[in-house]
């Protein structure tokens, strides 16, 4: 999720990093964030890939 960490924050986002997750591309460490699920397992981390569609966006 990229976006504002004043807003996501309130709602459980927490900066991807913290959990080795990346982006594919620059930005802001604080703007790119996720959303642990309860089946969240340290195994997933990595750098984050976007669908086709999304290029060039």
């Amino acid at each position: 999720m990229l976006g504002h960490p004043g807003f996501y924050t309130r709602f459980g986002f927490k900066r991807s990093v913290l959990y080795g997750i990346k982006p594919p591309f620059s930005v802001p460490e604080e703007a790119f964030m996720i959303k642990p699920l309860q089946q969240y397992q340290a195994a997933y981390q990595g750098i984050v890939a976007y669908p086709p569609a999304f290029d060039g966006v």
